[in-house]
């Protein structure tokens, strides 16, 4: 499963640019896409398999061959439990036995690939923001919480001198999908954007996903047989050019559009679309196994070393992620610049036992010094639900209305 540079590929990364914030981003940052959250992820993929369709769309055929072998292996498994801890309900748990059972044995190295396709379709069936083939006939309502955040980093006081930097866990393309459709226009009642181009950069290769505003005209129907002409703009996605806006965007266990066999080079597919057979790390892969996989996480590492302020959003720091655990350590000790923490989790605003334990894992990878600096409780002057408290919204919520208490402004 060890993924290999091209020989042509420089293996070597450039300094990172020093970012004055950085986002961590977990699964619950992904939920509001309607794309479940780990403890539940094996069990809609079982109910898809099971009940043959999502909602009461009936699944194709090929996702229907694709999860119930998934579900198939996940079941076969669980002859582990007679006499190891295994959980087959557990994500994490049958990525990493797998991986394991992937060594050396071609057969099992197919059950792992088959495991990865229906995580891939279950995020994709499972997310409400689509892969659209072709523009749209009119701009999409720019009205969810990622659109939001697009239209913060790319019109707002952060644009061009102070954008973040971004580390997520997950697989997904919902931030590139959103970012691409922010990038639709009409000239009529919409304010012309700050930014006209921008990329989010992987760090590797020439897989960077980069997008360019240019000249549309719509045509918006506005009755059986009345048709209007609208000017605007599109997004047309772009290689090898310079962009108004570099976002670095460290996905460090994968992601739906990098090619398991080649994830240096953009593949023929638009990359809001997922690829056939998609990079996807187990939990236990040594994250330094490749040069690839180094170089995404040693760039993760140089920011968080060089950053003043960490908002981290929809992850709870498990005890079982050890490797996590470190690696936050040896991001942030050698950082004397570090200014703060800002943790938003839904558990955070419970007062149980929950949250507390949540607190105590954070705490334990820092000193106590540095314990006061981590904030728990985000600004939540939220008018909304108060349920959506330590959410994704909520964080949009703040960084639209409270941005510095929590970015780093110079």
């Amino acid at each position: 499963m060890e993924t290999q540079l091209p020989e042509n590929t420089d293996k070597t990364m450039p300094p990172a640019q020093a970012y004055h914030n950085v986002v961590i981003l977990g699964a619950g940052a992904s939920f509001d896409a309607g794309i479940p959250l780990l403890p539940s992820f094996v069990d809609t993929m079982w109910e898809y398999a099971i009940r043959g369709k999502v909602g009461e769309k009936p699944l194709s055929k090929k996702d229907m061959e694709i999860l119930g072998a998934a579900n198939k292996i996940r079941i076969d498994l669980d002859s582990y439990n007679s006499r190891a801890s295994f959980d087959n309900r557990n994500l994490e748990d049958i990525l990493s036995l797998l991986s394991f059972e992937a060594l050396g044995d071609q057969r099992q190295t197919e059950n792992y690939k088959t495991m990865v396709r229906a995580i891939a379709r279950t995020i994709e069936l499972s997310c409400k923001i689509r892969h659209l083939e072709q523009t749209p006939v009119a701009p999409i309502p720019l009205s969810t919480p990622y659109h939001r955040l697009w239209s913060h980093l790319l019109n707002g006081p952060l644009t061009r001198n102070n954008l973040p930097a971004l580390i997520t866990f997950n697989y997904d393309l919902v931030l590139e999908r959103t970012l691409w459709e922010s990038f639709h226009r009409r000239d009529r009642g919409t304010p012309k954007p700050v930014v006209n181009s921008c990329g989010l950069k992987y760090f590797f290769g020439e897989s960077d996903f980069s997008i360019k505003r240019v000249p549309h005209k719509y045509s918006i129907s506005q009755g059986p047989q009345l048709v209007s002409e609208e000017n605007g703009d599109k997004a047309q996605y772009i290689l090898n050019e310079k962009t108004e806006a570099d976002i670095p965007y460290f996905k460090l266990h994968g992601s739906l559009n990098w090619p398991q066999q080649n994830p240096t080079i953009r593949p023929a597919t638009p990359p809001t679309q997922v690829v056939d057979d998609p990079l996807i790390l187990p939990p236990v892969f040594n994250k330094m196994n490749t040069p690839l996989v180094e170089t995404v996480w040693k760039g993760a590492l140089e920011v968080l070393r060089k950053a003043k302020n960490i908002i981290v959003v929809g992850y709870s720091l498990p005890r079982t992620d050890i490797y996590m655990q470190y690696f936050l350590k040896a991001a942030v000790g050698p950082n004397s610049d570090l200014h703060k923490i800002i943790v938003f989790n839904p558990a955070l605003f419970k007062d149980n036992n929950e949250a507390q334990e949540m607190k105590n894992r954070y705490l334990e990878c820092f000193s106590p010094q540095f314990s006061k600096r981590i904030n728990f409780s985000p600004p939540h002057h939220y008018r909304g639900n108060s349920d959506a408290r330590g959410t994704f919204e909520h964080f949009i919520h703040a960084l639209e209305h409270f941005p510095k208490d929590l970015m780093f402004f110079p």
